[in-house]
């Protein structure tokens, strides 16, 4: 790819990937509850148009575009509960928004059209719309939702709807905005261009429509599910309102009777108030009456009785000495916790103030949360209800406090027994005391699985419970599935309805400008067909005349009918003698024969062949040349024409023969140096042991060559050798070889008969060594 090209692919690259971005960031605002799929998502038909007008290498973009995109749709809205799956998840997103893409541009190219679908017949629009829409749209919506309840961030319950607004949306966008951005980036651009106002207008104008049709219709079935939240949640409301009542009643209604009767006594009230978890006894014990206190209930059977404080560190321990203590004497059930009996409950710090804020206003208060005793289970929240209890003074109008009796209220129950008779699946309950500190306000938060409805505007349902001396404040909050039982189907319907016409809207606008199109895309595309042709056919000619190839170009027959000007200059044969004869007037006797009927059949076969030939000029100088001849067939597959392309090699030819010398020959003496030498001594043993021959072999070297070199010089030495190598070449039969290894050293390689004792090697050691 060049510098030009990988430049382009960058800037497409960027640009898909934020357009997908922000139309998705966009389309978000049009998100149909529950969930957070668009009734149109416009990077779905932005993908498709942009793997089918710049190439499906262009998926990288379309999978990081939306995977940023589904990232920050996990990470931000507020009904998303993907944690730290999320990544996971938009993944998974990602990868099934991609292959729809890029099986809906396959499908384009494979049955509709190869590129750019120009969309300007009933088959191509109707082929297009199907494939790109209802079919490969059902690729991402599948494989997300697949994602989300992978990593349990959907609930089953809500896979159906939004798996279907997820597939409306994306196939609206295949039928819709991939139109769209054909007649704005699309190729012609004066096939496309026209459309803009026929076309792209329309369509972005009824898109506009069916998305008001649609946002009006949502928002009054969103008014409709508010309406009917509110209902539900002021029944709650009253219904909680009302327990809280009758259990403050009940606590009120427990009075000190003796040990023996106490469990009797409370046991109707702890059954029909199973909110209340325990009840309890506390009386006031003064500092003098501490020893008779302990010593009196120690003889009832509780040996190790003691008045005790909650020391740090939550242990229990004898209370220290003061004024006047509050411990616990009866409780029921006895089981819930053995060892608080005897804990003073003024010795912890909000146990104590709700006692004296009792004791101050001499009626029923309720306590904030508090915290398990020592032994106590940890079960849910809990608050007390604590009553003051008097005894008149005699003679006089005061009254002396006595003691106070004490609910323990676990708060769990005391919503679900309110609500047993109702249906309250979808719905978020929150109680909290705004008397408390903030870490303490929590009272009741139903911890079922909570899947917020965040697309609705609906508004939380609040109310302020006053609970004796405590405000506590009631949230109810509706969520996903309460919004999925209570919407009705019109918006759905409203949807299904928009994407039909959708769908016939676009095959009628594309037809009817496709054909006007059609024909002024050909008219447009001949011109400039013929424009294209003629240059080509300048070109050709000019390939034709300025090739530095000789071309030569006969008929079916070998008949020459045309040739370049580099053929003239190779050949030495003008245009004028060359057209009319046939190429045997270029054959020499320096090839062989079958060579040219080889390349007949080969032609004629295969329809073309390459190689080297050895041809004549018209002077009669041999030539070398690298020739490449194809047979041209007509629409029938019958050879028309032969066209030969062909180049000079002679010079190379004689390059390569020097080259090959120089490397096996010696360059003083033209014998063969080490390298031939060796090639045909392997090649003798060869033929010996297949013919079971012997072979003799010489070396010899000149005696006194050193002082020849001394005394006369190397030109001297030199014409000594070239002088015995000849000798030696004279002496030898034809077939044996002479070789120079090096220096004054040389070889002999001679194929003698089978008799050992064959001397044939002496003439040429006689003939090197006679000094005429």
């Amino acid at each position: 790819m060049s510098r030009s090209g990988i430049t382009d692919w960058i800037l497409r690259f960027l640009a898909l990937t934020m357009l997908i971005i922000v139309t998705g960031w966009l389309a978000l605002s049009l998100a149909l509850p529950p969930g957070y799929a668009s009734p149109i998502w416009p990077p779905a038909g932005i993908a498709l148009a942009a793997l089918l007008m710049w190439g499906r290498k262009q998926w990288p973009a379309v999978w990081i575009g939306t995977y940023a995109l589904n990232l920050w749709i996990l990470g931000n809205h507020p009904g998303g509960n993907a944690g730290n799956d999320l990544f996971f998840v938009a993944a998974g997103e990602a990868t099934g928004s991609t292959l729809q893409a890029l099986v809906g541009a396959w499908l384009t190219l494979r049955w509709v059209h190869p590129g750019v679908p120009k969309l300007s017949t009933p088959r191509a629009i109707l082929l297009f719309a199907v494939l790109t829409g209802p079919l490969a749209c059902l690729i991402a919506p599948s494989a997300g939702i697949a994602s989300l309840m992978h990593f349990n961030t959907l609930p089953a319950s809500m896979a159906a709807l939004i798996w279907w607004n997820w597939w409306v949306g994306d196939t609206l966008s295949a039928v819709i905005i991939a139109p769209i951005m054909f007649c704005l980036f699309a190729k012609p651009r004066d096939f496309w261009l026209p459309r803009l106002l026929t076309v792209a207008l329309p369509l972005a104008g009824s898109l506009a429509v069916l998305i008001s049709i649609f946002i009006f219709i949502f928002r009054t079935g969103e008014s409709n599910i508010q309406a009917q939240f509110n209902n539900e949640a002021t029944r709650f409301a009253n219904a909680i309102t009302e327990n809280v009542d009758r259990t403050i009643d009940a606590s009120v209604t427990v009075a000190p009777p003796k040990r023996s009767e106490f469990a009797a006594f409370t046991s109707g009230i702890l059954q029909r108030n199973p909110e209340i978890q325990m009840l309890e006894w506390i009386p006031r014990i003064t500092r003098e009456q501490r020893g008779r206190f302990e010593q009196s209930v120690r003889a009832e059977g509780y040996k190790d009785f003691s008045i005790k404080d909650q020391a740090p560190g939550d242990a229990l321990v004898p209370a220290a000495d003061r004024k006047e203590y509050f411990p616990v004497l009866f409780m029921e059930p006895m089981t819930v916790n053995p060892q608080a009996l005897g804990f003073d409950m003024a010795s912890e710090p909000i146990r104590r103030q709700t006692l004296e804020t009792a004791q101050a206003s001499g009626k029923p208060v309720v306590s904030q949360r508090i915290d398990t005793l020592p032994g106590e289970p940890d079960l849910h929240y809990r608050v007390l209800m604590v009553t003051p209890v008097y005894d008149d003074l005699p003679h006089t109008s005061q009254k002396n406090l006595i003691g106070f009796t004490v609910a323990s209220v676990r708060l769990d129950r005391l919503v679900e027994t309110a609500l047993t008779e109702f249906d309250w699946r979808g719905l978020h309950l929150t109680i909290s005391d705004s008397s408390a500190p903030p870490e303490t306000a929590d009272l009741f938060r139903e911890d079922r699985n909570w899947n917020e409805a965040a697309d609705f505007h609906l508004h939380n349902w609040q109310k302020t419970l006053t609970v004796a001396d405590r405000t506590w404040r009631l949230t109810i909050s509706p969520d996903a599935d309460f919004v999925s039982r209570h919407s009705a189907w019109l918006p759905w319907v409203t949807q299904a309805n928009g994407l039909a016409l959708a769908c016939i809207l676009t095959f009628y606008l594309l037809m009817i400008t496709g054909r006007t199109a059609h024909i002024q895309a050909i008219v447009t595309e001949r011109t400039a067909s013929l424009e294209a042709a003629n240059k080509q056919l300048k070109l050709a000619a000019r390939v034709f005349t300025e090739a530095r190839e000789g071309i030569i170009i006969s008929d079916a027959d070998g008949m020459i009918v045309d040739v370049n000007p580099t053929f003239s200059e190779i050949t030495g044969y003008s245009r004028e003698e060359a057209i009319g004869q046939t190429t045997h007037i270029l054959k020499s006797d320096g090839q062989n024969p079958e060579i040219y009927a080889q390349i007949w059949k080969t032609l004629t076969q295969q329809g073309h062949w390459q190689g080297e030939l050895w041809n004549r000029k018209k002077s009669g100088e041999l030539y070398a040349e690298l020739l490449s001849f194809s047979a041209l067939r007509d629409e029938k597959g019958q050879i028309r024409n032969f066209i030969g392309l062909f180049s000079d090699i002679t010079p190379l030819k004689q390059q390569q023969q020097a080259l090959e010398l120089l490397a096996y020959h010696d360059p003083l003496t033209n014998l063969p140096n080490r390298t031939l030498f060796e090639d045909r001594f392997t090649q003798a043993i060869a033929r010996c042991n297949r013919d079971k021959s012997l072979l003799a072999i010489c070396y010899m070297d000149l005696d006194g060559f050193k002082q020849v070199n001394d005394q006369m010089g190397h030109e001297a030495g030199d014409q000594l050798l070239i002088e015995v190598s000849q000798r030696l070449v004279a002496s030898l039969r034809e077939g044996d070889t002479a070789a120079r290894l090096g220096g004054d050293e040389f070889a002999l390689l001679i194929n003698i008969c089978n008799d050992p004792q064959s001397k044939t090697h002496e003439p040429a050691i006689s003939a090197s060594a006679n000094p005429d």
